[in-house]
């Protein structure tokens, strides 16, 4: 982390207090700084029994949990750089957990299309952000545009009885 280049005040406060006995600051202030790439990257680079650790905080194992983080990045950087999502089959492929029947009935997710990454997003939102109204402006974007082909973007026929999109 270069000091000279981050404005961030938190930091800059962080470095006058304690910058002559600290030349990093806590791990929970670099990771505010950090882009997703990063943090996948820190993710990826711990010992098993931390990402399992993570991983278990969302009901997961670690190796789902991984091509997750690493999809949601891919999918992130063709949003970034204006790319075309709606209908591209997924070259990175999540995994779909094993366990759990919300994967699988009564729909079966498949993970080759954006549906399973719409999927993941609101699994884990409903964990991180229970709050969260996103779920309700992706139906309304989906209700304004009702020509966009659904089937092209993996949507599966009865996909809002697939448990995860169920209102809780």
């Amino acid at each position: 982390m270069d000091r000279a280049k981050n404005k961030e005040q938190y930091l800059i406060s962080f470095f006058e207090k304690h910058g002559d006995v600290h030349t990093m600051p806590p791990l929970w202030m670099a990771v505010e700084t950090m882009s997703f790439g990063r943090m996948v990257s820190l993710y990826r680079g711990c010992e098993p029994k931390i990402k399992k650790a993570v991983a278990r905080q969302y009901g997961l194992t670690d190796t789902v949990l991984d091509t997750w983080l690493l999809s949601l990045n891919m999918i992130r950087n063709i949003c970034a750089h204006h790319g075309r999502l709606w209908n591209k089959v997924l070259g990175l492929k999540p995994l779909i957990p094993r366990k759990g029947a919300a994967w699988h009935e009564p729909v079966e997710i498949s993970n080759d299309r954006l549906f399973v990454v719409l999927t993941i997003l609101k699994y884990l939102l409903d964990k991180i952000a229970p709050q969260s109204a996103w779920d309700q402006r992706l139906l309304k974007l989906l209700e304004d545009y009702p020509r966009v082909s659904r089937q092209k973007m993996g949507f599966p026929q009865n996909w809002q009885d697939c448990p995860i999109w169920i209102p809780s």
